[in-house]
């Protein structure tokens, strides 16, 4: 049974608790007793811990595994009225289990009231509740049917709640160990008793001995060393031992200890203790003696004179040199301890870095959880086998391009010999939530021929490190492939470019030859400008994609009439697809759309829908046709979603160049260069703007038959504010004798553009910049301009700030007249900051003289001043 010392240790110590409790059961065999069983005087303080209290570290399983008792940790479950009502084993020792006729393993995870079903055991709750929940120390002993014997059971504290240490003793074995040591005192003591000389011997180790007589209380003195404290009163007159220890207590005891120890010097109290017991211990400290003792023993023996009366022999010896040792070895154990919860500490801040750590015996196929999810942990309650936790591990979170490779690292069959010489394998695996993970194996023990029967199993999230290293990956296959890319950019970009280059040059050399010719002038003129053409939309295009690749486009939104959007682009479409001999047929009617009035990027959509119908021309042959269409598909979440679609009959694309569509300078095949005049830039752009466009890009394709391109996009309901114009009425408006202000800082444009709009017959002002032509903006009458042609690049005030400026004077023409931007750059996003800040139409570089016109008469028009009111 444990002592008070021990019980001590085990409350400050759990982490030693099975090594204390050991320590408890061998007290009397080998150690100096430590204490007044019979709670008289207070004992002297043995050799502690140093009061230190640790968390359980994993390896106290071991020492626990090792114990001769019964030990235990169960988890006390409550019902619903937060009673105790049965327990369950959480962890159990070899020792525990033989009691209980079974094996750890088969106890372990099991509740008792379902293994002992025929138990009386339910007394013994409330003792496990108090440990559990309230923690207290509770011992008491109990008749174990299931062990069919009366153990003594100590139950502790974990320090988690609902949890409890439990260890057993056999009280009816330790109970005939004493009584074989006490017969063996007895008889040890009746020796000592019998011969003189063997006591005259022990008395060189004692500083005082005295024989007492437990009725009447004499005493006589055998021995008492000259440099004892003892030896200055003994030559008094003492009537009774009670009397000398009085003397003695009151002028060499400390006084916080001298009542205590007074109580147990008694006569009376030594004669009642020694009916039960042979001999009785306890420490002090008292005023040092002359040489400086100052830590003493006493012991009382029980001894029987020839009258067959009991009497008392007491000793008192110094235990310095033992204290001493004992100081030193707390210390060191202190120490040693520090040292001990310090590596745990730094344990247990590097297991937070994984997310599971298990220990594995590989002789033994078993598997105990260090660390772990709460889902790891449950399961290995019910699977200790660690091939199987492993497998489940692999088949609840690996990936599914994963598994097979994982498994076979797993393999615990092949681990040993795959560590025969290394330290550490680590593998790699995505988790089925997309985290990366690392999986490592480390030796923790290898047997005496060098082979491994103990690994750590740790697995860690590497989630970030892997990120970084597929960045790097990344960064690099994208420098490659821009690379890559720059290289067949500048391939193609030198056929496309100096082969229309080489198309004017020959022209222009052509045109020399015949100078009076003049329809060979004409047609000379004619194809130079198509050719120009061509070259202008090739870099419109490069431009545009450039804008689209660096994310530099800018998310603009505006009030649009679908009607108008389409009108423009069938009639361009069709003027392309009559001069090719390809009929161009238009299966869309504004009364079919219930919701025409729209808000979103009209250039965006725009540029989407005219890429696809230049593509479809582009590779069409005369003869065929081309049919586009327009349908309101739903309406959702305040949404209108509108597919266009668009059928040809041109040359077809095949499956693999399907699965291209939106890289760059896509094309069905190299001829396709030199037979079309595609650059295979056209359906990158589309991509990628549908993509920014939230809508959704299908493209159904045979060669030899056609392709068919299908577009979804969602557009929020404008306000019905707008009022369409026929094409023909605005065609009806005359421009003839109309005032422009033209902006424009480079003189050959202006030179050019001014020509333009005097053959137009309408009359000329010439600004230089943005801030000339505000300040000849507000000294004009009101309603003396018609309209402003401005140039957004120039020194001094933009063409942007300029329109803000006049749009913002307070006069009446300063909202309403007509400002048309002049500008070379054409991206979507220029487009959309020219309405914003209040400019009716972008015309891109370079200019004609039919553009210009039209774009003034659209402007002229009464639903694009109210569009444009609404936008400002």
């Amino acid at each position: 049974m444990m002592n008070d010392e021990n019980r001590n240790t085990i409350e400050k110590n759990v982490q030693a608790v099975s090594s204390a409790s050991s320590a408890g059961a061998e007290a009397g065999a080998g150690e100096i007793p430590s204490g007044n069983v019979d709670g008289g005087a207070q004992p002297f303080p043995a050799a502690t811990l140093g009061g230190l209290t640790a968390t359980p570290s994993p390896w106290s399983i071991s020492i626990n595994d090792c114990s001769p008792h019964g030990i235990c940790v169960i988890h006390v479950l409550l019902n619903a009225e937060g009673k105790p009502y049965d327990w369950s084993f959480e962890y159990c020792n070899p020792s525990l289990a033989r009691m209980f006729g079974s094996t750890p393993e088969e106890l372990q995870g099991t509740r008792y009231f379902e293994r002992f079903p025929n138990s009386r055991s339910i007394e013994r709750a409330p003792h496990y509740y108090k440990a559990a929940y309230e923690g207290s120390y509770e011992s008491f002993d109990v008749m174990l049917e299931e062990a069919g014997r009366v153990l003594r059971v100590e139950a502790l504290p974990t320090g988690k709640t609902g949890y409890c240490m439990c260890i057993l003793y056999d009280i009816q074995t330790e109970l005939a160990e004493k009584e074989r040591k006490n017969r063996e005192l007895q008889a040890a003591y009746q020796q000592l008793s019998d011969e003189r000389k063997v006591l005259d011997q022990l008395c060189t180790d004692y500083t005082a001995v005295y024989y007492v007589d437990l009725d009447t209380g004499s005493f006589q003195v055998w021995y008492v060393a000259g440099s004892s404290n003892a030896r200055r009163i003994v030559g008094q007159n003492h009537q009774s031992f009670d009397d000398f220890s009085d003397a003695y207590l009151d002028a060499y005891f400390y006084p916080e200890a001298r009542e205590s120890f007074r109580n147990w010097l008694r006569v009376a109290h030594l004669r009642e203790a020694l009916k039960t017991k042979e001999r009785l211990v306890d420490h002090y400290e008292s005023v040092p003696t002359p040489n400086g003792q100052r830590y003493f023993e006493a012991q009382v023996v029980r001894t029987y004179g020839k009258d067959g009366r009991m009497y008392a022999l007491i000793g008192f010896r110094c235990i310095d040199e033992i204290m001493e040792r004992e100081v030193e070895m707390q210390n060191e154990l202190k120490a040693a301890l520090d040292e001990a919860q310090l590596r745990y500490e730094i344990i247990s801040a590097i297991a937070k870095a994984y997310t599971t750590i298990l220990r594995i015996d590989l002789p033994r196929d078993f598997t105990e959880v260090i660390a772990g999810e709460d889902f790891v942990r449950d399961f290995v309650k019910g699977e200790n086998r660690a091939s199987r936790v492993l497998q489940y591990l692999v088949d609840l979170t690996v990936a599914p391009e994963y598994p097979m490779a994982v498994r076979t690292f797993m393999d615990l069959s092949t681990l040993a010999a795959r560590l025969e010489k290394e330290e550490v394998l680590d593998t790699e695996y995505k988790m089925t939530d997309g985290h990366w993970h690392r999986l490592s194996f480390l030796v923790k023990k290898r047997d005496e021929a060098g082979h491994v029967t103990h690994v750590v199993c740790a697995i860690r999230s590497i989630s970030e490190t892997k990120r970084r290293e597929l960045n790097l990956v990344y960064m690099a296959d994208a420098a490659k492939q821009e690379s890559n890319m720059k290289s067949r950019f500048l391939s193609n970009m030198s056929h496309d470019i100096r082969t229309p280059l080489n198309g004017v040059i020959g022209l222009v050399n052509l045109a020399s030859q015949y100078p009076e010719n003049l329809e060979m002038l004409t047609k000379i003129r004619t194809k130079e400008k198509e050719t120009l053409q061509y070259l202008v939309s090739l870099v419109n295009d490069i431009l545009d994609m450039n804008k689209l690749e660096s994310g530099e486009i800018e998310e603009r939104e505006l009030n649009f009439d679908l009607a108008e959007v389409l009108q423009e682009l069938n009639q361009k479409a069709q003027q392309q697809a009559s001069q090719k001999k390809i009929r161009y047929e238009v299966a869309w009617e504004c009364g079919k759309i219930e919701h025409a009035l729209l808000r979103g990027n009209p250039v965006y959509l725009g540029r989407v829908l005219n890429n696809i119908t230049d593509n479809a021309i582009k590779f069409s042959t005369p003869g065929s046709y081309i049919r586009v269409s327009c349908q309101e598909r739903e309406v959702r979440d305040g949404k209108v979603w509108l597919r266009f679609m668009c059928v040809d009959q041109g040359c077809g694309m095949t499956e693999e160049t399907l699965h291209r569509v939106g890289m760059l300078f896509t094309q069905e095949s190299m001829s396709s260069r030199t037979q079309y005049e595609g650059t295979g830039l056209g359906l990158a752009i589309v991509k990628k703007l549908v993509d920014r466009m939230g809508g959704t890009l299908h493209i159904e394709s045979a060669v030899g038959i056609g392709t068919t391109v299908l577009v979804d996009l969602p557009f929020a309901m404008g306000e019905q504010t707008q009022i369409r114009r026929e094409a023909k009425d605005i065609e009806q408006v005359s421009v003839e004798g109309l005032r422009a202000l033209v902006v424009e800082d480079n003189e050959l444009n202006m030179e050019i553009a001014t020509s333009m709009l005097e053959n137009a017959h309408m009359e000329v002002t010439e600004a230089a910049d943005g801030q000339e032509a505000l300040e000849i903006f507000e000294k004009s009458a009101p309603g003396y301009f018609s309209v402003i042609y401005m140039d957004l690049m120039m020194p001094r005030l933009g063409g942007l700030e300029a329109t803000r400026a006049i749009r913002a004077l307070k006069r009446r023409d300063a909202r309403t007249i007509p400002i048309i931007a002049m500008s070379a750059n054409a991206f979507a996003d220029d487009i959309i900051n020219c309405r914003l800040a209040g400019m009716n139409k972008h015309l891109a570089k370079p200019l004609d003289e039919e553009r210009m016109v039209q774009a003034l008469r659209e402007c002229m028009s009464d639903g694009d001043m109210l569009k444009l009111q609404e936008d400002l």
